[in-house]
């Protein structure tokens, strides 16, 4: 890969990273990383494929609580918004191919400057995903990954997907639906994590991320991401409903005692996993799965029902389930695996990843993403 350079240089004198060794004295140069040294079959570079993050290396200006920022970047330097992010964008291009590395990660408005107007911001990430697209296509540089930044703007502040103001939440929706256009032709892997995402659900959408699919692309939905794609034409998912067509009257003195009858504080099931299936590689028969919600869904017609809930018994239950609802959770899907094409849908209806410390999921959530191929 040579060194790509747009209509300025913004890094003179620096010519390619190489390796030197350990007895050089270069401070531009690799002591240890040899990309092209092969280590128990495979190159360095096919074992660590380091990435440059926008954002820390061309955005951040250093600013802290202490002060405002010191930086001041060249490429920053042009009056107009979308020039400011061609320059940026040719200045990380520059300074990756010096550096010798195939990968660069971002948030959607680490390309661009995010306008006060919504539809304006739109137009600027798709003027600038358009120039990156050409630069991509000229060059060996790829995108490990990319993603929506719903924590800087103070719109954010109450949580973006999980917010109280559903106009936060449908701004939030639609920033990761321009996200993923954004960026979903350049991956193989997809993650939603759990959430509402709004507009992402309809059929414009959901064609583009099927299309997606088709061609090899792995998608792995959480909780309530799954929703996106549930009782939709082309997907096995469906949502689980409980026949109950008879109304009860309910005193008003037996409300709460009514509603706690439907209600999941959060509980532990013992779900049956197929062991068999590489997304449970490391796994027994058994597994003992969190569950914070009660959605549920039907066991998978066209599919692979890797974790299922098949009995309900005081023995597989710890904490606290309603009574009414305790039965939508037998014979219900906890993990599954959908064909589709020549790539695949993973559902994680539970959290494997619960707040960091649930850390017998981990598994899971790496053979996801690296063995149901």
């Amino acid at each position: 890969m040579g060194i790509i350079v747009g209509q300025k240089e913004y890094f003179k004198g620096v010519n390619e990273i190489k390796y030197e060794g350990t007895e050089s004295d270069n401070p531009l140069s690799y002591r240890y990383y040899d990309k092209d040294k092969v280590v128990l079959g495979k190159k360095m570079s096919e074992h660590f494929k380091f990435a440059v993050a926008y954002w820390h290396s061309f955005v951040n200006t250093g600013n802290d609580p202490f002060g405002s920022g010191t930086k001041n970047f060249p490429w920053s330097s042009s009056s107009d918004v979308i020039q400011r992010s061609y320059d940026k964008m040719d200045a990380s291009f520059e300074f990756i191919s010096k550096l010798g590395l195939e990968y660069f990660c971002f948030h959607d408005f680490d390309l661009v400057e995010e306008s006060k107007s919504f539809n304006e911001s739109e137009k600027r990430l798709s003027k600038i995903v358009e120039y990156g697209k050409k630069k991509l296509e000229s060059s060996d540089i790829k995108v490990l990954w990319g993603t929506a930044n719903l924590f800087s703007n103070p719109r954010y502040m109450n949580g973006a997907a999980t917010n109280p103001n559903f106009d936060v939440v449908s701004y939030a929706g639609a920033q990761v639906k321009n996200a993923i256009d954004a960026t979903i032709d350049k991956f193989d892997v997809l993650i939603i994590p759990d959430g509402y995402y709004g507009s992402i659900g309809n059929e414009r959408s959901l064609n583009k991320i099927k299309s997606w699919i088709y061609k090899g692309g792995n998608l792995i939905a959480f909780e309530d991401a799954i929703k996106i794609f549930s009782d939709k034409e082309g997907f096995s998912v469906k949502t689980k409903k409980i026949n109950d067509s008879k109304k009860e009257e309910v005193n008003f003195e037996n409300i709460s005692r009514n509603n706690i009858q439907n209600y999941l504080s959060g509980a532990i099931f013992k779900i049956k996993i197929d062991e068999t299936h590489p997304l449970a590689f490391g796994y027994g028969s058994e597994y003992y799965s969190l569950k914070t919600s009660t959605s549920t869904y039907e066991l998978l017609d066209y599919g692979f029902n890797v974790g299922k809930i098949e009995s309900l018994n005081n023995n597989n239950i710890i904490g606290f389930v309603g009574d009414k609802v305790k039965n939508k959770f037998k014979n219900s899907l906890v993990f599954g695996h959908e064909r589709i094409g020549g790539g695949n849908i993973i559902y994680f209806v539970d959290n494997i990843m619960f707040r960091s410390f649930w850390e017998n999921g981990k598994m899971f959530l790496v053979n996801s993403i690296f063995y149901v191929n």
